[in-house]
């Protein structure tokens, strides 16, 4: 999995771990695509914050950016 610079400053900002980001690539709770086509993933963090895991849409191995879900 690479993470963009925007993905690993936020994860940073809102103390998101790759853990947390990995296991939400992997088993998502939820699966939709934005107006770009990127896979929108939910899932939850290790202290239990629901967040949001955007994939690129030609590279599912490439996290364009994470953070907390209001």
């Amino acid at each position: 999995m690479k993470l963009s610079r925007h993905a690993k400053n936020e994860m940073r900002l809102y103390g998101i771990s790759a853990e947390d980001v990995e296991a939400t690539v992997a088993d998502p709770v939820s699966r939709q695509a934005d107006e770009r086509g990127n896979a929108r993933l939910s899932g939850q963090s290790g202290d239990g914050r629901s967040i949001l895991v955007v994939v690129a849409r030609d590279d599912p191995g490439f996290v364009i950016t994470v953070f907390p879900r209001s």
